[in-house]
């Protein structure tokens, strides 16, 4: 196998779906009524585990998604950048399809999806965490 290819079958899975926003309802809702918001709360779990996230999270990083998310292509850039942010943090593959695709497509679903991975690695929601993927204590070490 060559080298991506290796890397890429250590990936481990999602532990929900692009389309199972319904799964965890309070997120879909959360990203539904206020995406600015889902997208704050997301960066701030991502840079202080174990919290709860706030109402807007990261208070500036709820802004620029407020301000630019407005227009489609930084909107979709800022969620691409996140979804990379959490498929690196967590061991994720680049599923169902690209980062780019996924975001510029997909947008509400993919922040429902990386929304729903962060509390199950995080353990504030029961879930799936696959097996042999680093858990948020693991990248704190």
């Amino acid at each position: 196998k060559t080298q991506k290819a290796k890397h890429m079958s250590a990936l481990g899975p999602w532990s929900a779906g692009l389309f199972d926003c319904f799964g965890d309802i309070g997120t879909c809702c959360c990203v539904f009524f206020c995406a600015p918001c889902a997208y704050g709360q997301m960066k701030q779990l991502m840079m202080t585990p174990g919290t709860d996230g706030g109402a807007c999270g990261s208070c500036g990083d709820c802004c620029v998604m407020y301000l630019f998310g407005g227009c489609p292509l930084v909107g979709c850039i800022l969620i691409m950048q996140q979804r990379a942010q959490v498929r690196q943090a967590y061991g994720l593959a680049e599923a169902p399809c690209g980062d780019c695709l996924v975001s510029f497509c997909c947008a509400g679903c993919a922040l429902c999806q990386h929304h729903h991975e962060i509390k199950v690695r995080q353990g504030m929601i029961p879930g799936p965490a696959p097996q042999g993927s680093p858990s948020a204590d693991d990248m704190d070490r």
